[in-house]
């Protein structure tokens, strides 16, 4: 891990500025899996049936609502999730995306 990667969310409001390329690049190595794409970092699961997805779903709003921070979430089929972080208060990547990218890769699958 980084040693600037941050460790928990903070408030943003308007006006604050996005992650720069570089940093976004660095810690998206501290993310495996993640796609760092532009303004968003996105996860893609395939949970093997429509319960384990929705129970995936479940833990990770719950993650999401421990750091006031959520995801835009999106079940296809029966049990695809892919996950899209982004800090719509400023339109693009901030550390919080960060920050709950790795408590949802604490919670496994």
């Amino acid at each position: 891990m980084h040693d600037d990667f941050p460790t928990r969310c903070a408030p943003l409001p308007k006006g604050t500025p996005t992650l720069d390329t570089e940093t976004a690049r660095r810690w998206a190595a501290d993310v495996p899996g993640w796609e760092l794409d532009g303004a968003t970092l996105s996860l893609t699961k395939t949970l093997g049936d429509f319960r384990a997805a929705l129970a995936w779903i479940a833990r990770v709003g719950e993650v999401a609502e421990e750091h006031d921070h959520h995801p835009d979430i999106h079940l296809t089929g029966y049990d695809h999730v892919r996950l899209v972080l982004s800090t719509h208060s400023i339109g693009g990547l901030s550390a919080n995306d960060f920050v709950v990218a790795r408590a949802i890769d604490r919670l496994g699958d």
